[in-house]
């Protein structure tokens, strides 16, 4: 860390499952405000999960910025992710992805809400109903009230409404829109660094992998299955779901 500024960039060995990964960040904070980027680059040979999708080569590049007006903190992304599928399956698909948060003190708690979106204006392959994640379209709202009865001891609760578009398997292919509602409670007991983390639990996003200084939404943490790496898992027809 210089001055506000702070750089980071990692590769990792392809462990039997295709080639490297190897990404890089810069970021700066300073008072209130915090900006970021970073990219992402991964190779992989088709492996196939268990729900049938496969790790295809991708590319990833994302802005996130973050101020904090001390009354709400508000945060956002811009970014894209393009799947290049694989060398012997090459694809073309890129997919816009952007998300808006905010994080409101009350009490001794947090009022947290976020939208996010990944949309693509290429065209993808049609695949079942029931993949998950839409391979055109995904939209995501959440909102909720994080507690905290400790430092280290916080109960929330979230509601995340969840829409997605898909090109499906039919005769002939169909655009299907899908929605759902969900609804979580939960307690959580962390480290001694919890009492900040929370005050930026909206935040787990930031770059390709959240750490709190220029963060993402908890729409967009909702995509990325709250808190997970950015490790994408793509269908033939190139959609990008996370894992």
């Amino acid at each position: 860390n210089f001055a506000g500024f702070s750089a980071s960039a990692s590769v990792s060995a392809g462990e039997g499952q295709g080639g490297r990964n190897a990404a890089a960040r810069v970021s700066y904070a300073a008072n209130a405000a915090g900006i970021s980027f970073a990219y992402q680059n991964v190779k992989k040979n088709p492996v196939t999960f268990a729900d049938g999708t496969s790790s295809n080569n991708a590319k990833a590049w994302q802005v996130a910025g973050s101020y904090d007006f001390n009354v709400v903190k508000v945060f956002a992304h811009v970014g894209r992710i393009h799947n290049d599928g694989t060398e012997a399956a090459p694809l073309n698909i890129g997919y816009r992805i952007w998300d808006l948060s905010a994080s409101v003190p009350i009490s001794t708690g947090y009022v947290l809400a976020g939208y996010a979106s990944r949309t693509t204006g290429d065209a993808v392959g049609p695949v079942p109903a029931t993949v998950a994640g839409g391979n055109k379209e995904r939209k995501v709202f959440s909102i909720g009230y994080d507690y905290f009865l400790s430092k280290r001891t916080d109960v929330y609760a979230m509601v995340m409404n969840d829409r997605t578009v898909t090109n499906t398997v039919s005769a002939p292919p169909q655009l299907l829109t899908a929605s759902a509602t969900n609804v979580g409670v939960g307690l959580r007991r962390e480290g001694a660094d919890a009492g900040d983390r929370g005050r930026h639990r909206v935040a787990h996003g930031e770059e390709l992998r959240g750490d709190g200084d220029a963060p993402g939404g908890l729409a967009a943490c909702v995509i990325s299955r709250w808190e997970g790496n950015f490790r994408e898992k793509t269908t033939p027809s190139g959609e990008i779901t996370a894992s």
